[in-house]
């Protein structure tokens, strides 16, 4: 008798395992209803096996579309492990945010299929599901900074709200690259693709400390070493710490790589590189 109930558990433990719907015997659905960010799949699960399983989907699953011109979706929110029943369906609408910024945002009725996003994305997604980050505003610039290497200056480093925050530190993270102290907002896009890239503004703020009375000139160069703007020539300043705002429009800067740069009578004081 005891070796029959050990057998049964046994066999309910195996059972109980769970399984990633990558190697579980159930056939996958995958729709689109419409939009790139957010709440945006349907995922549709149903059983082809004759015993019950027990299944997941990890955030940083790829939703890749089978219409090349559509973009690849990157699911950021876990499916928590369910029971299915032999010849039973599971259904879920999940949030998933675009990967490929230069193809269409996916049509309503729009199907994937299951593919693993690279190990950045993965990263990316399982930090953002596990932090409950998935309705923060920046969410999908923080998806194509690592997937299209887009600038982290598209989250807005003066939200000092955590999630942001966090968000934008794990991104600088992925990517080797030091905190924005600017940020950059672009166009809306026509109907060609999901993202313009065409800046519409940056937004920024650099501070410098003088030792006494002096004049100072703060010229911002582009990657060419071409004066962009002049914010300041040979105008005085008093000692202490100063800061500057500015702001430029899309008319005065195009992606590319900036370098703002801070002269006290001449002597270099300070430099700071804009990447859009």
């Amino acid at each position: 008798m005891s070796f029959v109930i050990g057998f049964f558990l046994l066999i309910t433990s195996v059972h109980a395992q769970v399984m990633d719907l990558d190697s579980a015997n159930v056939e996958i659905e995958i729709i689109g209803e419409g939009g790139h960010t957010g709440k945006c799949v349907k995922v549709i699960i149903r059983s082809l096996s004759k015993v019950k399983q027990k299944l997941q989907l990890k955030a940083g699953a790829l939703f890749k579309s089978n219409n090349p011109a559509e973009q690849d979706l990157l699911l950021v929110e876990h499916i928590e492990p369910f029971s299915l029943e032999p010849n039973a369906e599971f259904s879920k609408l999940v949030a998933a945010f675009c990967t490929q910024s230069g193809n269409k945002s996916p049509a309503s009725e729009a199907k994937f299929s299951l593919g693993k996003a690279n190990k950045k994305l993965r990263e990316l997604a399982v930090f953002i599901a596990d932090n409950d980050l998935v309705s923060n505003a920046f969410v999908q610039q923080a998806v194509w900074a690592v997937s299209n290497d887009h600038s982290v200056a598209g989250i807005d480093y003066r939200k000092l709200d955590k999630g942001t925050q966090k968000l934008l530190k794990m991104v600088c993270a992925l990517k080797g690259e030091q905190m924005p102290w600017y940020f950059v907002t672009y166009h809306a896009p026509d109907s060609t693709a999901a993202f313009s890239g065409v800046v519409k503004s940056v937004e920024g703020d650099i501070s410098f400390n003088l030792a006494h009375n002096d004049v100072v000139t703060i010229v911002l160069f582009d990657q060419y070493k071409q004066t962009v703007k002049v914010f300041a020539d040979e105008t005085p300043y008093n000692q202490g710490r100063h800061s500057l705002s500015f702001t430029l429009s899309g008319k005065e800067v195009r992606p590319g790589t900036y370098t703002l740069k801070i002269y006290n009578n001449s002597r270099l004081l300070k430099e700071k590189v804009m990447k859009l």
